[in-house]
């Protein structure tokens, strides 16, 4: 329980932010899971990225800011939101490249307004809770100890190999299919999708930027066999 109470602004916020994203993924995106493990997926899916996202505050720090905490959950909550409003115009989830194609997007901003609901606000009021709780009255920033932050450690990077694995047993293709950006949500959860986007998106750059020869050898090399096998091959009929 110490553990626990020590970590206690971190994994209040990540029961937050966790709650609100498994509410949003069944009613707001409407990912329709099929069957009963679907629906174990979107629940448990969202986690492991969540602790890790807002572990960033307590990885290389001696104390628990809530005021830190804070911020990461708007950050948080600002990415859910605008995939929400995006998933209601386009009935998708939005990429990385497509945040730096303005003109692709640029057709949500007049409906903006059309696009939001009253029940979003809903989307704010574990903000709301966390502010009163630990920023307006000002808690005490506690010391985390190195057994504290080892087991938070820990346990974020299970739920995030936890879910890549078992996503990958349910559905073998599952990275090789990015297209299908649905699947991808429902199995690894949302911000999980956008970190692997953006590693996606480097990966990509990183070749685009290797030197032409470098990725000509291999059909060099498929060329030169082809040449040999057909003088193999002549060769042989002239015997």
């Amino acid at each position: 329980m110490k553990l626990f109470k020590r970590l206690s602004p971190i994994w209040f916020a990540v029961i937050l932010i966790w709650i609100k994203t498994v509410i949003v993924s069944f009613i707001g995106f409407n990912l329709h899971p099929e069957n009963w493990t679907d629906i174990l997926f979107m629940i448990l899916s969202p986690i492991g990225a969540i602790m890790v996202i807002l572990g960033i505050n307590i990885y290389f720090k001696r104390k628990v800011k809530p005021a830190a905490i804070f911020a990461t959950m708007v950050i948080l909550t600002g990415i859910l939101f605008g995939d929400l409003l995006y998933y209601r115009f386009y009935t998708d989830f939005v990429t990385v490249p497509i945040l730096f194609q303005f003109k692709n997007v640029g057709g949500i901003g007049p409906s903006t307004l059309e696009l939001i609901s009253p029940w979003d606000l809903l989307l704010f009021a574990d903000l709301a809770v966390f502010w009163l709780l630990y920023i307006k009255r000002k808690s005490v920033h506690e010391q985390i100890t190195a057994k504290s932050k080892g087991f938070y450690t820990a346990v974020s990077v299970l739920f995030v190999f936890m879910t890549i694995v078992l996503g990958m047993v349910k559905v073998p293709h599952l990275f090789s299919e990015s297209y299908n950006r649905q699947q991808l949500v429902k199995h690894i959860g949302l911000y999980q999708y956008h970190l692997y986007d953006i590693a996606s998106l480097h990966h990509t750059r990183s070749i685009a930027l290797l030197p032409v020869h470098l990725t000509q050898k291999p059909q060099r090399s498929m060329s030169n066999l082809k040449k040999i096998s057909h003088q193999i091959t002549l060769v042989r009929q002239k015997e």
